[in-house]
């Protein structure tokens, strides 16, 4: 998929419409950005879970895990 995006919306492809292309650029900025805040909030709560011993005790049960 990132492959087939870049190219549409690089400068070389004439395969959309500039409208198009423009409302697919920031929908793709727009998917990178909540891409990168899941990421920041995934680490965040992988710390958070190291530092209380209980959610430690809860992430050794079987089927318990960061991802959902």
């Amino acid at each position: 998929m990132r492959e087939a995006i870049t190219y549409f919306i690089s400068p070389e492809s004439n395969d959309l419409p500039d409208q198009i292309k423009q409302l697919l650029i920031i929908l793709w900025q727009q998917y990178q950005a909540t891409e990168d805040h899941y990421k920041a909030l995934t680490l965040q709560l992988k710390e958070l879970v190291t530092q209380s011993e209980s959610c430690k005790r809860l992430m050794k049960l079987e089927g318990v895990s960061y991802y959902t």
